[in-house]
């Protein structure tokens, strides 16, 4: 299936025979990711909330969220979470084959949340790894002269 900037292309139907054995917030990030009423640009704009950014951290003027899977520099070194056997980003099956996998990256890349763009957890899995890695340890603050 080709990439689209079409959100219509994206299979966001969450399938009813995957049972919903994960933790409430996760359930609840899925349901807000699938219905499109999730914490991106192109939400609150079409909302019209007031005093929201509607741009992305990395400058885009409005975040949608084919811009956070597909282009934002911000989620790329995640991306290797999403990507299928043949290191495409196969949208139909996120929601199915790859659900651990969209899971995680959502978690590891802050995507959809009011911290996006600010922090991110860890550093990229190498390639075929299945989890990410620890989070790195706080930086040893020093007073300097």
């Amino acid at each position: 299936m080709p990439l689209s900037r079409n959100l219509a292309l994206f299979d966001t139907t969450y399938p009813t025979f995957i049972t919903l054995q994960h933790p409430a917030s996760q359930t609840a990030a899925l349901a807000c990711l699938t219905s499109g009423h999730t914490f991106v640009g192109s939400y609150y704009k079409s909302q019209n909330i007031p005093e929201t950014e509607y741009s992305c951290p990395c400058g885009v003027d409005v975040q949608d969220i084919p811009h956070v899977f597909l282009d934002c520099p911000i989620t790329a070194p995640f991306k290797l979470l999403l990507l299928d056997d043949n290191g495409d980003l196969d949208t139909s099956i996120l929601f199915t084959d790859k659900l651990d996998s969209l899971l995680e990256w959502l978690k590891a890349a802050n995507t959809f949340t009011k911290r996006f763009g600010l922090v991110t957890i860890g550093t990229p899995p190498p390639q075929g790894s299945g989890s990410l890695p620890s989070p790195p340890s706080p930086p040893v603050l020093s007073v300097v002269d």
